[in-house]
C-alpha cells in the first residue's frame, strides 16, 4: 500500500504542475515548459507518498469511536496540522535543493524554511480549503484501503495551487514577492506575507 501511495502522489503532483504550467504558458508566450520543475514536483510527490501513508495510518488508528467525529477530527488535523507543519517545510526545502543555485545543504534548508515561515498563513488557508472538506468524505465514507488513492486523486487542485503560487523557478533566486508575481494568470494566486520589519 505504501508503494501505491507513492505512485498516486507522484502522479498527482506531477499532473498538478503540468496543469499549472500549461495555464501559465497560455497567458505568457515568452516562456517555455520547465521539465526540471515538473520532475521536481513528481519526485517530491513520489517521496511524500511514504510519509502520507504513515500519516493516514496514524489518523485511522485514533481511538475515536464515533465515525463522524473521527472523520472531522482527522480532516482538521490533515488540513491544519499535517500539511502546514509537515508537508510544506519538506516541500520548500526539497524545491530549494532541486531548483536553487548550488550551495551547501544547510543554506538550502535555511532558505527553504524561511520561505515556509514567511508563507505559512496563506499556505495553511489553501491546505485547509482543499483537504478539510475532502478529508471528511475520505475518512467517513472511503474504506481504509482506498483512502490514500482517493485523496491523492480528488485533491489534485492542491498541487495546481501549490505549483502556481510556489513553483516558479525564479522563486529561489528572487525576493518572494517578485517570484510569486512572476506568473500572472487567470487563476488567483495566494497572497504572500510581507517581510518582517527590522527591529
Amino acid at each position: 500500500m505504501a508503494g501505491r501511495a507513492c505512485l498516486f502522489l507522484g502522479l498527482k503532483y506531477g499532473t498538478g504542475d503540468l496543469i499549472a504550467q500549461h495555464l501559465a504558458l497560455s497567458q505568457h508566450s515568452d516562456g517555455g515548459f520547465d521539465r526540471r520543475r515538473a520532475a521536481m514536483f513528481a519526485a517530491f510527490g513520489g517521496y511524500y507518498g511514504l510519509v502520507f501513508y504513515g500519516v493516514v495510518r496514524a489518523l485511522n488508528a485514533m481511538p475515536i469511536p464515533n465515525p463522524w467525529t473521527k472523520a472531522v477530527v482527522s480532516s482538521l488535523i490533515d488540513g491544519f496540522v499535517h500539511v502546514p507543519a509537515l508537508f510544506l517545510p519538506q516541500f520548500y526545502v526539497f524545491k530549494e535543493v532541486v531548483t536553487g543555485p548550488k550551495r551547501e545543504f544547510e543554506e538550502h534548508s535555511r532558505v527553504g524554511l524561511n520561505q515556509w515561515v514567511r508563507n505559512w498563513q496563506p499556505d495553511m488557508i489553501a491546505s485547509a480549503g482543499v483537504f478539510v472538506p475532502l478529508g471528511i468524505i475520505n475518512f467517513r465514507f472511503i474504506t481504509v484501503r482506498w483512502r490514500v488513492p482517493f485523496l491523492a486523486t480528488t485533491s489534485v487542485l492542491y498541487p495546481v495551487i501549490l505549483s502556481y503560487t510556489r513553483g516558479a523557478s525564479e522563486y529561489s533566486e528572487q525576493p518572494i514577492e517578485e517570484a510569486s508575481g512572476a506568473i500572472d494568470c487567470a487563476v488567483p494566486s495566494l497572497p504572500v506575507a510581507p517581510d518582517p520589519k527590522p527591529t
